[in-house]
């Protein structure tokens, strides 16, 4: 008897998820420099060679892992030329603060591969682009809008890309450096409406 293409489709999708919530388990006890493929293999209960038909080796499975994640830890679409902004920015923070929060071992494991595996890094920031350019996206737009209307707050004489960096790196080293190196929690609402503030005030956008 023939198992139909999709079974086979879907145990495979089950193995891979398999190896990679091992792999995941393994690099948070041991440190991904100090992990192996027969450390995860061990882990996931699986042999080499179905390891090998997934993944070529560890860094795979990290850079597996993280681009799964990654989705979750961005800021969500959102239209923030809104009559509130303050609040979709909140809110869109907020979300990132939670998923930030729940994917905290693998943000330290990616910041750690990535201090000395250039490979990893160079995943990083590709990675981190589609965020970067969301928010160079939305500086040009407010400096448009302030050209138009003739606006004495500076926006359209700023860098863009200078500051897109800027406003990136204010949220994300808040939460590595609040969930990942001080292994604190938080009220999620609370903690993005400073940085929403924060970031309106940056923009010149009303509060």
């Amino acid at each position: 008897m023939q198992v139909r293409p999709e079974v086979l489709e879907s145990r495979g999708q089950a193995t891979r998820a398999l190896i990679l919530d091992a792999a995941r388990k393994v690099f948070h006890r041991k440190t991904y420099h100090r992990a192996t493929v027969d450390d995860i293999t061990r882990a996931a209960r699986v042999a080499h060679g179905t390891f090998y038909r997934y993944f070529p080796n560890k860094q795979a499975a990290l850079y597996g892992l993280v681009a799964e994640a990654i989705s979750a830890v961005q800021l969500p679409e959102r239209d923030w030329s809104t009559a509130n902004p303050r609040e979709a920015i909140r809110e869109d923070i907020a979300a990132y603060l939670k998923a930030y929060y729940e994917n905290r071992d693998l943000s330290r494991i990616w910041a750690e591969a990535a201090s000395y595996d250039e490979q990893i890094a160079n995943a990083r920031r590709v990675l981190r682009q589609p965020f970067l350019e969301r928010i160079r996206s939305m500086i040009q737009s407010e400096a448009v809008t302030d050209r138009g209307s003739g606006s004495s707050s500076g926006l359209s004489e700023i860098d863009v890309e200078v500051a897109a960096e800027a406003l990136a790196c204010m949220v994300e080293a808040f939460a590595h450096n609040r969930f990942v190196v001080e292994g604190r929690g938080g009220d999620f609402d609370h903690l993005a409406e400073t940085l929403a503030v924060l970031w309106c005030r940056g923009l010149g956008r009303p509060l």
